[in-house]
Formats: structure tokens, sequence, C-alpha cells
């Protein structure tokens, strides 16, 4: 004879694998919290341990690491790929590159305008990032 609350016991426990990990709030994820509101628009991993570290929280990389895919994960930062490395920033909401095929100089585009992106995608923009390859200026002269 199969018992009716062990069959909702069993569908409770498979849901509760599905559902998200509430974080801890801990003292060292606030000191993290507020290293990162001094830190530049822009910041990586390691800038982030630094700052951490002089202001005398004892961390490791990974830490940081796990602590920055939470904060990513909850949109509370925005991650980009930048010269092939993360970047976190928690007000930019696009980033942009410019590389020369020729001298592989890479620029940073400032991206204000998003109308002409926003007419492509159906639906509510977050955040972005866009690379663009071509030859700059002083190799397309020469």
């Amino acid at each position: 004879m199969v018992r009716p609350y062990l069959n909702i016991l069993m569908i409770m426990i498979i849901n509760s694998e599905y559902m998200p990990k509430k974080s801890r709030k801990t003292r060292q994820k606030e000191q993290l919290e507020k290293n990162i509101s001094n830190m530049a628009d822009l910041f990586s991993a390691d800038e982030l341990l630094a700052e951490a570290r002089k202001n005398g929280l004892g961390v490791g990389i990974a830490t940081i690491y796990r602590f920055l895919k939470g904060l990513s994960t909850e949109h509370k930062l925005h991650r980009y790929r930048c010269n092939n490395r993360n970047v976190y920033s928690k007000s930019i909401r696009g980033h942009g590159h410019f590389t020369c095929q020729k001298c592989g100089k890479t620029h940073h585009l400032k991206i204000t305008d998003l109308g002409f992106l926003s007419k492509l995608v159906n639906g509510k923009i977050c955040h972005f990032q866009i690379d663009v390859v071509g030859l700059c200026k002083k190799c397309s002269e020469s």
C-alpha cells in the first residue's frame, strides 16, 4: 500500500533541488560589497581582491570569484569579457570594443544610445557587449 503523504514528500524533495539557493548575508560579503562601492566603473576579480586585502580582509581569489558569480546571477553586477578576462560593473549597462585586425589594438567604445539595438530585440535589454573588428585609422591610412 502506497501512502499518499510519501508521494507528496517525494515531490517536495525533488522540486527543492530546482529552487534557487538563498545566499546568506555574512560579514565577509558585506565587506566585499563595501569594497565594490570603492571600485571604478569596470573592475576585475584581481582588482577587487587587491582592494579587499588592502582593507584588511583575508580572502582568496576563489572566494572573490564565487562572490562575483553570485552577484552576477542575482543581477546586482553586470559581467563582460574584456581582453580575454571577465570584468564587472555595477553601473555600466553596455560594453563595447573596437579591435584593429592589423595592429591588434583594442579601444573601448562608449555606447549610450540603444535605439539601434532595441529595434532588433523582441524584449527589454538589461545589458550588452559588442565587439567590432576592422582597421583603425592609422592602419587604414598606411
